[in-house]
Order: structure tokens, then C-alpha cells, then sequence
């Protein structure tokens, strides 16, 4: 394959890439709001999920591969 068509067959994932970091940093900002009253158990459960993930699917959303430090 040649370059463009290898983009043409990625853009589609990293735009979804994208979607779905930009739902992720929805996520976060939802529950910095509340730090103010202090971090329920499941927030913090959700943040363990929610931070590496969103920052694996910035990555792929960016440079459209994998980032080496995720196990996928």
C-alpha cells in the first residue's frame, strides 16, 4: 500500500480516535467540577479508566498508531 492509501484507510479510527478523547476530557472536566465536594469511590474508579485511555486514544487520534506504552 502506499501512503495515501493507508491514510485513506486510517482517518476513519482516528477520527473516531478523536470522538471518543474528546468524550474522555468531557469525563474529566465533569469530575474535576466536583472536586470541590471530594471523590466518590466510583470517581475514582473512573478515573483510573478514563485517564489512560483517554490519553492512548489522543495519541492514536494524533499520530494514527498505537502508542507503545498501551497494551491493546
Amino acid at each position: 500500500m502506499t501512503i495515501s492509501q493507508e491514510n485513506r484507510v486510517r482517518w476513519p479510527f482516528r477520527l473516531l480516535a478523536g470522538l471518543i478523547a474528546l468524550c474522555g476530557l468531557y469525563a474529566l472536566s465533569r469530575i474535576a467540577m466536583e472536586l470541590r465536594t471530594g471523590l466518590s469511590f466510583g470517581q475514582i474508579a473512573d478515573l483510573v479508566v478514563i485517564v489512560p485511555s483517554t490519553a492512548a486514544m489522543i495519541w492514536v487520534a494524533l499520530y494514527g498508531s498505537s502508542p507503545r506504552w498501551w497494551i491493546w
